[in-house]
């Protein structure tokens, strides 16, 4: 709920649900559809006489298409029952111990959130988990839950849920057995008109009321279109789901919402990265951003990027070693490229503790990284989420809306920002002509704060002598500098660091562009020092590739995978050239043994440095027990 009162959603939902109708919903992200439907099913069941048992089993379902949705809901269901002790809250997910979970079940949960995989298999092998008496089913996220192929197992859920309670002789919410039908209230939820929802909403619904869409039977069967009036302070948007997918799709995003784009050479998306990530956390104590990532190990080599120490303000491989030496205003040592702020990583092949940890961990921290896949792009609600960075475009308009829909939640302020290759500018043009508003940012905007650019004295003489050698070197081939530009600003000196693309694009200036090449030779350099960040930045690359071509074929001509220059791509992984075998290290098995050899790699220095510690306490005189290594 808003400080104000109710949200908009919720003004039109909760009457509808509390009459105990079925409802099909949309509205905006960040809008506050989970307590539009948690408040009227709580209302329902804490007031029934004589009270609800626990030993009566499951009488509320809420089904979420992820992990962490599913862990979010759960959190805010085991806050509003807990004044209420008689009802029971529960949670059903991949990577939770089964043997526990039937444990659960068969004392009783009252109200359960599930994922569609893990409630089918208790449905199936747990006799123990108690259904008959089910009166509430709620799909949230119902679009997401379509896109991630899981409507199979939804309509075997509901035949399940309906054959279990068409069997219970003493069940008061029987199904009647010559409908097939469950009859329970139900709930959809979904942020867009997705092709799909229609069908989805037939399986189970009976005459349902829409809240944000128009429902009509038409020859017997459901039709769902987008209703009269759209919802006030919402922006508007239309494009075409699933990539060319039959359906039009509805999108709506809320105006306070600041979208922009910006156009980065291949060369430079790393060092660019960086620099927009430095300038927003110098922006305000308080930032917390998010990265979208097109794949799980570039997630992952990033997170491990960003954890090594900043090079210094004059370190670098170069020839201006002498310029660096008299730079008397060098980094300290130890201190990570993002400073003292936490860099956290999301994404499906982490382990279930692991995704619950960095999910809570960024949900209560005050400013925040969060590297992530798109298995964070719906339905979670992260607080205060300043800024969400499409560092790998979706593709697909929907999930752009989707990830941006993590920002500018329940009335407050966000920004999103789109990073965009040269050959993928039509990308914008197409979100610009389905509604969505998007304005272009300067390039040079995200070098400014490169780290050889901020510090005591403004910019180190490393770099100031290369801005003079580069800018000296490209003047003598393409004539004065003065003709170009009086203030620095141009693309002659961006040419000339070898960072090919900057030139031409706004406000580039010549000791960003010294800066950018610098701040890329020390990380190509981190990068090959280090075997393991080598490993990681080539599985990185291959698995970028490999999900560059499944973009849809409507958008080939935007994300073509053979207008990629390999060699410029590799650069933006901290590689000096292009690794062999795109195609190699893709397989599930490949991938599960680089997660074992990462994690025996992270128990080898974990043992490392307990010798270590072990060793100082024995120098000190003192045993390991005192240093608490035991």
């Amino acid at each position: 709920m808003q400080a104000g009162g109710f949200s908009k959603v919720q003004q039109r939902a909760l009457p509808v649900l509390l009459a105990g109708r079925d409802a099909l919903v949309r509205s905006p992200t960040g809008s506050g559809k989970t307590l539009a439907y948690l408040a009227p099913m709580l209302h329902s069941l804490q007031a029934r006489q004589p009270r609800v048992a626990r030993a009566e089993g499951t009488h509320a379902l809420i089904l979420v298409p992820t992990r962490e949705l599913a862990v979010q809901v759960s959190d805010v269901l085991t806050a509003l029952v807990r004044r209420f002790c008689w009802l029971v809250a529960g949670m059903l997910i991949g990577g939770e111990h089964r043997g526990h979970e039937k444990a659960r079940l068969r004392k009783g949960v009252t109200l359960l959130v599930a994922t569609p995989g893990r409630l089918l298999d208790h449905l199936q092998n747990t006799t123990s988990f108690r259904t008959e008496r089910l009166s509430w089913l709620v799909l949230d996220e119902a679009d997401r839950l379509l896109d991630l192929g899981f409507e199979a197992k939804l309509k075997a859920i509901i035949d399940a849920l309906a054959a279990r309670a068409a069997a219970a002789a003493d069940n008061t919410f029987s199904p009647a057995a010559t409908e097939g039908q469950l009859q329970c209230q139900t709930v959809l939820l979904s942020a867009t008109l997705h092709p799909g929802l229609a069908g989805l909403a037939s399986l189970s619904m009976r005459q349902p009321v829409g809240v944000g869409f128009d429902a009509k039977l038409v020859d017997g069967r459901l039709q769902l279109q987008e209703a009269a009036g759209d919802e006030p302070g919402a922006q508007k948007q239309a494009g075409t789901g699933g990539g060319g997918a039959a359906g039009q799709e509805q999108f709506e995003l809320p105006q306070q919402l600041q979208q922009r784009y910006v156009e980065v050479p291949a060369k430079a998306r790393l060092v660019a990265l960086i620099g927009v990530l430095r300038s927003r956390l110098r922006r305000s104590r308080e930032a917390k951003l998010v990265v979208f990532f097109s794949n799980c190990d570039s997630v992952d080599f990033h997170h491990a990027l960003l954890q090594q120490p900043q090079p210094g303000r004059g370190q670098h491989d170069g020839t201006a070693a002498a310029a660096a030496a008299a730079d008397g205003s060098s980094d300290e040592a130890g201190e990570l490229l993002l400073g003292t702020c936490p860099v956290l990583k999301l994404h499906g092949d982490m382990k279930q503790p692991e995704r619950t940890s960095s999910l809570v961990t960024f949900s209560k921290a005050a400013s925040c990284v969060l590297l992530c896949t798109d298995v964070a792009a719906r339905g979670l609600d992260f607080p205060a989420v300043s800024t969400i960075i499409q560092y790998d475009p979706s593709g697909d308009p929907a999930e752009y809306v989707h990830r941006v829909g993590r920002t500018a939640r329940m009335g407050q302020q966000g920004e999103a920002l789109l990073f965009l290759l040269p050959s993928e500018m039509p990308y914008a043009q197409l979100l610009q002509q389905q509604g969505v508003r998007l304005g272009q940012e300067q390039s040079g905007m995200l070098l400014q704060c490169l780290p050889a650019l901020v510090g005591k004295g403004g910019p180190s003489q490393a770099v100031q002598q290369l801005a003079r050698k580069m800018w000296k070197g490209a003047g003598g081939g393409m004539g004065s500098v003065s003709d170009g530009s009086k203030d620095g600003s141009g693309g002659s000196a961006a040419a000339a660091a070898g960072l090919e693309g900057l030139e031409g694009l706004p406000g580039v200036k010549r000791e960003q562009a010294a800066a950018a090449l610098l701040l890329q030779r020390q990380l190509a350099a981190m990068v090959s020092r280090d075997a393991e960040l080598t490993r990681m930045a080539t599985s990185a690359f291959r698995s970028f590739v490999r999900a560059y071509t499944t973009h849809p074929s409507a958008l080939k001509h935007v994300f073509y995978v053979k207008g990629l220059h390999l060699g410029h791509l590799a650069a933006s992984f901290g590689l000096r050239e292009a690794p062999s075998r795109i195609g190699a290290a893709g397989s599930a098995a490949e991938r599960k043994k680089r997660k074992q050899e990462g994690q025996h790699a992270t128990n080898k220095r974990e043992k490392q440095a307990w010798h270590k510690n072990a060793k100082a306490a024995a120098a000190m005189g003192r045993g390991p027990a005192d240093l608490g290594l035991f």
